[in-house]
């Protein structure tokens, strides 16, 4: 089965900051084997709507264009909904939906010429077409709401299933002798289990066994992976993931790994180090896909 690329928005914004041409033409000349997530739409959107120079606005445009030139044909629904559709309800009707919202914003947002005219209505199909940043700044908060809400819930969880009580923890961080049960549960069955029955919460799925959790747990490793590591950070070193906006994202990204076809291409290299794990080719870097569609 050949695989199919997602690609992460530092990788667009890369192609274009490099003025690498000829690159962006053998990826478009592959762009039946490209998709785009939902995500990294309302993502480059804000990155157009944030900006603070006209300079950086069509920096940021081209970026927009470059995705929807290469991916724009074949987008990913909201992770939620690829998540139900994929792996928890395979019969739901609903993803697509996600997925043509996405595309007519950014078929609308790559013919603003300037900051100013964010957010003006344009001629789209029938009518006229509004992209209402203030819509796409609420669905990012609240995809960082629910993600801190849900890392939260796992947080309870693994200080419970680990045995450790408030006494155990100074303020947020557990130390000591205590760290070492954490390390363990991030090892265990059980941690599999609690991280997919949470998560299958979170997307409105029904609730699952514990042998149906652990079956699912091997399609969500890689995110688990990421989502284990920055739990043991906040849990030993105190990381605050409440004020790391990106990591909401992150984690939206790599629950698309779930269909073994996709293959994640991120630059990110704090986010490769997240996941050492991560099987072999699943999460790879602008220049292995180079090599991949060039062979």
């Amino acid at each position: 089965m050949r695989s199919s690329f997602y690609l992460d928005t530092n990788v667009y914004r890369h192609i274009v900051e490099q003025g690498q041409l000829g690159l962006s033409e053998l990826i478009s000349k592959n762009k039946n084997r490209i998709c785009l997530a939902a995500v990294t739409v309302l993502e480059l959107i804000e990155d157009l709507y944030t900006c603070e120079s006209e300079q950086a606005f069509h920096a940021r445009k081209r970026a927009a264009e470059l995705a929807r030139l290469i991916g724009g044909k074949r987008i990913l629904p909201a992770d939620g909904r690829f998540l139900t559709k994929k792996l928890f309800d395979p019969s739901t009707q609903k993803a697509a939906e996600s997925g043509k919202q996405a595309k007519k914003w950014l078929d609308v947002v790559v013919r603003y010429r300037s900051m100013n005219e964010i957010g003006q209505p344009l001629p789209y199909s029938i009518g006229r077409a509004i992209l209402d940043v203030r819509d796409v700044a609420e669905r990012l908060q609240k995809m960082r709401s629910a993600y801190v809400k849900m890392m939260d819930s796992y947080k309870g969880e693994i200080l419970r299933k680990a045995g450790l009580t408030s006494q155990a923890i100074r303020g947020t961080i557990v130390s000591g002798p205590y760290a070492p049960a954490i390390n363990t549960f991030f090892k265990s069955d059980d941690w599999k289990i609690t991280y997919v029955k949470i998560l299958a919460r979170a997307v409105g799925a029904s609730p699952l066994s514990d042998i149906d959790a652990l079956q699912f747990s091997k399609r969500v490793q890689i995110a688990r992976e990421f989502s284990g590591t920055i739990l043991r950070q906040s849990l030993c070193d105190g990381y605050k993931y409440d004020q790391k906006a990106n990591d909401a994202i992150d984690e939206a990204r790599l629950r698309y790994l779930c269909d073994d076809s996709l293959v994640f291409v991120t630059d990110d290299e704090k986010l490769r180090r997240k996941i050492p794990n991560s099987p072999v080719g699943r999460v790879i870097n602008l220049q292995n896909l180079i090599t991949e569609l060039s062979g």
